[in-house]
């Protein structure tokens, strides 16, 4: 019981860690070119993301109560995309992206008209 506890207690804080990086401010990806992403219903944080081209690793969590999942897309067409996370769930998305803009959100039923998404600036 108290193990739930700590593990509610970490993604909490770790979720309200996420939240000033959504509010309009954009999130670098550093040198271990790696980067968390939460999902939950009606938003995805953090919301702007910059990157140099190269692998990146994003690691998504779904902190949310229904499906999510993670899709990038650039002019419309589909880059990648994880399989559906339950709630609670995380995915590993690994992948390798040249320089452009990126939308990352969840494709599934109608989550981007709801906000569920994300832009990520990829540099040279």
């Amino acid at each position: 019981m108290r193990s739930r506890r700590a593990v509610k207690v970490c993604l909490l804080l770790a979720a309200l860690w996420a939240l000033p990086a959504a509010c309009g401010r954009t999130t670098t990806v550093g040198r271990a070119r790696s980067i968390q992403v939460t999902l939950s219903e009606y938003r995805l944080a953090p919301q702007k993301l910059h990157a140099t081209a190269g692998p990146l690793t994003i690691v998504a969590h779904n902190f949310g109560r229904l499906v999510h999942n993670l899709a990038i897309t650039q002019g419309g067409r589909l880059q990648a995309e994880t399989a559906p996370i339950r709630p609670g769930g995380s995915v590993i998305l690994s992948l390798y992206l040249p320089a452009g803009g990126y939308v990352l959100a969840s494709n599934l039923f109608d989550d981007q008209s709801l906000g569920i998404y994300g832009t990520l600036t990829v540099s040279s």
